[in-house]
């Protein structure tokens, strides 16, 4: 519960109606400007924020991606459960308190399944997650993101990688890989936005355990194998799904216990297919290399254009959390009620 201090509030409504299902512990994305908030009335950078469950004594964790009191603010919060066909479901923002700490608690926003999270925000190349495989830079640059800032990569030799021998994808049976791209070329007959290798013993490879990516006939990619020998396995969408210059969210789900790739592209299903997997589960053992805007050694099939908001986790996403998440992150997903004074 939110006690003493705080002089505002505003309910924020959750339009779940168009899922089913209810979601569960789900990253709300909470877009933030002077319309919706008096910046005057809030800390410098955002740190009397507070949001609270819709049962009104449950403090929900939360994570400023991004604070801009000239423009706009970028805030995640992890809400318990959203109930599916729903647009009753709420929470409550709570502000102007100056004597108030810095509330955030970044990794409880992203425990549920995730194994990596970049927002890919100015310098800010931390993975959000706990431990956190944090990103180290390879020649991208800081430009205009889906959601604040991201990263633009030359197509030639720019790269992040993701730590060395993290245990990525280490014995799961499914994985999601989700993040928003906007191509400038696809040269390659791979684009990889994220990928995760293999063990290999402790060498990067090509074929790694999942990979998301672009083709050059404008088509999204998802592939990976079950274990460091399989040969690969890859589910492409039919050509000239995309456009150059044109911002996507594109996901990849990879089921290795069901034999099954689902691709989405906005939110929505683009294609779905059966493979053959090896084993059901990964091996138990770490990734040897994983890269944003490259293949999983870091040296080929380099995205060329901009890539934000990479998300690996060790789950496989259902079409309902997909479809929200994308809502969610294109600010239709919540209706700000007025502001109440305490």
């Amino acid at each position: 519960m939110v006690d003493g201090g705080w002089t505002l509030r505003r309910r924020l409504d959750f339009d779940n109606l168009a899922q089913g299902s209810a979601l569960v512990d789900f990253p709300v994305l909470v877009v933030i400007d002077n319309t919706r908030i008096d910046y005057n009335s809030t800390l410098n950078l955002g740190e009397d924020l507070r949001f609270v469950d819709a049962d009104g004594s449950t403090v929900l964790p939360h994570e400023i991606e991004s604070w801009d009191e000239n423009g706009t603010s970028y805030v995640w919060v992890k809400v318990p459960q959203i109930d599916g066909a729903s647009v009753t479901d709420h929470m409550w923002m709570y502000y102007g308190n100056p004597g108030a700490p810095d509330g955030q608690a970044p990794a409880a926003v992203w425990s549920a399944g995730y194994q990596g999270v970049y927002h890919l925000h100015q310098s800010n190349l931390d993975d959000s997650t706990n431990p956190g495989y944090d990103g180290t830079n390879n020649g991208s640059v800081d430009a205009p993101g889906a959601i604040a800032h991201g990263r633009e990569f030359d197509g030639i030799s720019d790269t992040i990688a993701l730590g060395v021998n993290p245990p990525l994808l280490q014995g799961v049976s499914q994985t999601t890989l989700s993040a928003w791209v906007r191509a400038d070329n696809v040269a390659w007959a791979a684009n990889w936005a994220v990928s995760v290798s293999r063990f290999n013993g402790g060498t990067p490879t090509l074929e790694g355990r999942a990979k998301l990516g672009l083709g050059r006939d404008n088509e999204v990619l998802v592939g990976g194998r079950s274990t460091d020998a399989e040969i690969w396995r890859a589910l492409e969408t039919t050509s000239n799904l995309i456009s150059v210059g044109i911002w996507y969210h594109i996901t990849g789900v990879i089921d290795y216990a069901g034999d099954t790739i689902s691709i989405y592209l906005d939110g929505t299903l683009a294609l779905s297919g059966t493979v053959a997997f090896d084993q059901p589960t990964t091996p138990n053992t770490p990734s040897s290399g994983s890269h944003i805007g490259s293949d999983c050694d870091g040296a080929r099939l380099f995205f060329d254009g901009l890539i934000d908001e990479v998300r690996i986790s060790g789950v496989a996403r259902s079409a309902d959390w997909i479809a929200a998440q994308y809502d969610s992150m294109t600010d239709a997903f919540v209706t700000f009620g007025p502001e109440e004074t305490l």
